[in-house]
């Protein structure tokens, strides 16, 4: 919400002030036919700037603004900086306080930098254009442009022809499908940008220079997301984490693990950030230099210099990435069942110290082949689900060659259960597809179970197609969805056997739907919720609810139960203190005592 209210004031400081100026031009220049022809400088002024970045002497661990009085003009805001890889061209967003934004340039001709002019890519079609970047291979330009705020933001570019640009094209892609803004691509070419819409980062990865599919970044939290050159970290801009008095922007890394995934971000710290609010991180292609803007007055938004520093600063934090990161390091496990001793008939903690530790962990889930594992880890310091510290992240491992390795990490967004298949992951009202060796994007169960009335945290599916659902915002209910004649039927509310006491949640159908295991807070507990069971009759109805007994439940709260599929044994999570929830597993052949004779 902090972005969406600063972008908000930014442009309304200057709209509601808006009166004309006068620009005084003494020298006009051309890049080509498409850029308007508008100096911000007289030529008579104008020092001569020669070398890369506009001349300017390059800052060390100590951030300067950048070309005073030629870029950076107090009382003036200006944004996102971009050059061209050969450091011959630059880019940023300004304006004046009653002006709209726009695109300014300059150029290396010679040894000599050309007066800084508007750009006008779109030749008047939009009001406003910010935030420009130059593609890795310099032969392009992306950029925001947009007409009025939350209406129209789109990602534009201009392709390069010879010593000019294009007409300004709109991107198709489905990244255009929301508002968006804040485009820059890696070297790869995959497109990063922040969706107003979402209030997330994505990327679009490149498939021949075309964006057919968006994906989120993958980070704990952060806007304005700028990937590296090299793409070993991304720097977003966030609200101060360090204190909760201040209301100021700063910028943080995440830097990438060996696995691929983002670590937890990092304060860029005193070395760049203020009291004042620090935004539009950027990296000069040759990944020596930060560009960012630091607003000039306090509490407001709108005014802005530019500032640059070594990127040293952002190496220095490496190690201490490191150590932050040191939470993920799983030691070696080889084996079946992630390397651990299979429980008799009392529950007991799996993979004490390495999966099952203090703090937060959840919906411990084999797929089936019994080669992937996954389960729910929160990043951050639990304390409640509703508390903005609260980070749920599914982390998962595959095994190869007799070895358990960490291979993926993303934001928990429903409870994990596996198709008795494999080939498909329920989360919730959504799932993802297994595509070769990974899987396609979270996807919707469409409007039949997409539905803003019903709180779905768990889907589970039996070989048949069945899916249990429970939806807590109807008074902790379950549902129950057929296939009939092919075609699936519409939920209904499962019978009394299933939907009595309180906290009713979390159901796990068998693949042949020969029982149904769920959780609830009755009378007759042992306290907090326990897991109860259900056989399916001859006539297809559901038994009655039985208590999964003290070998399973406990005084606490005990939850989320799984069965691997493989048959052998039930995986469920037990509250062991406040703030500690650990993942158990017991011999399945409890299910089996239970069962009628």
């Amino acid at each position: 919400m902090t972005i969406l209210l600063n972008y908000i004031k930014h442009i309304n400081n200057r709209r509601g002030m808006r009166i004309t100026k006068m620009l005084l031009l003494a020298n006009v220049i051309s890049l080509s036919t498409g850029l308007a022809q508008e100096n911000i400088a007289n030529d008579a002024n104008y020092p001569p700037l020669e070398d890369r970045y506009l001349g300017q002497k390059p800052p060390g661990l100590i951030p300067e603004v950048f070309a005073p009085g030629i870029v950076s003009i107090n009382g003036r805001y200006e944004g996102a900086v971009s050059f061209s890889p050969d450091l011959k061209e630059v880019y940023f967003g300004a304006n004046d306080e009653a002006e709209e934004t726009h695109i300014y340039f300059s150029k290396l001709e010679g040894n000599k930098w050309t007066p800084v002019a508007r750009a006008n890519f779109t030749k008047g079609r939009k009001k406003e254009e910010l935030h420009p970047f130059v593609s890795p291979d310099g032969n392009r330009i992306y950029f925001t442009a947009l007409d009025a705020v939350f209406v129209n933001e789109k990602i534009w570019y201009v392709n390069r022809i010879g010593d000019s640009w294009s007409d300004a094209v709109l991107l198709d892609s489905p990244i255009n499908d929301d508002l968006v803004f804040f485009p820059n691509q890696a070297k790869n070419g995959d497109l990063y940008y922040f969706s107003l819409s979402a209030r997330k980062p994505f990327y679009a990865p490149n498939k021949n220079g075309e964006f057919p599919m968006v994906q989120e970044v993958e980070i704990e939290f952060g806007h304005h997301a700028f990937i590296s050159p090299s793409q070993d970290y991304v720097l977003v801009t966030a609200r101060s984490k360090e204190e909760e008095s201040r209301k100021d922007n700063d910028i943080y890394v995440c830097f990438k693990n060996h696995d691929g995934t983002w670590g937890k971000p990092i304060n860029l710290g005193g070395a760049v950030n203020s009291d004042f609010s620090e935004k539009n991180p950027t990296v000069t292609p040759d990944g020596k230099y930060l560009f960012f803007g630091r607003a000039e007055r306090s509490g407001e938004i709108g005014l802005a210099n530019i500032y640059w520093v070594s990127t040293e600063v952002i190496d220095e934090l490496r190690p201490i990435a490191l150590e932050k990161n040191a939470a993920s390091v799983f030691p070696l496990l080889t084996g079946p069942y992630m390397g651990q001793k299979p429980p008799g008939m009392v529950a007991e903690p799996f993979a004490p110290g390495i999966i099952s530790r203090e703090g937060w962990e959840l919906e411990g889930v084999f797929a089936p082949g019994m080669k992937e594992f996954y389960f729910t880890r929160d990043l951050g310091e639990y304390t409640s689900y509703n508390t903005d510290n609260f980070h749920p992240t599914v982390i998962g491992f595959r095994q190869e060659n007799n070895v358990w390795e960490k291979y993926t990490e993303f934001k928990r967004k429903g409870e994990i259960v596996f198709s008795p298949d494999g080939n498909r992951m329920h989360m919730a009202k959504g799932y993802k597809d297994r595509v070769g060796d990974g899987w396609s994007e979270r996807k919707s169960l469409g409007p039949m179970f997409d539905r803003e009335d019903w709180g779905i945290m768990r889907l589970s599916a039996s070989a048949k197609g069945t899916y249990v659902f429970d939806d807590y915002k109807s008074n902790d209910a379950i549902r129950i969805s057929t296939i009939k004649d092919g075609k699936r039927q519409e939920p209904a509310r499962m019978g009394p056997v299933v939907n009595s006491g309180k906290k009713t949640a979390h159901p796990f159908i068998a693949p042949d739907e020969s029982y149904l295991i769920w959780d609830s807070e009755r009378e007759g507990g042992y306290g907090d919720s326990d897991l109860y069971i259900s056989f399916r009759q001859k006539d297809d109805s559901w038994g009655p609810a039985i208590n999964m007994g003290d070998k399973v439940n406990s005084a606490q709260w005990d939850a989320y139960a799984t069965v691997t599929p493989d048959g052998k044994y039930l995986l469920f999570n037990r509250k062991v203190d406040g703030r500690n929830t650990d993942i158990y597993w017991v011999d399945a052949q409890i299910i089996e005592t239970l069962r009628p004779q």
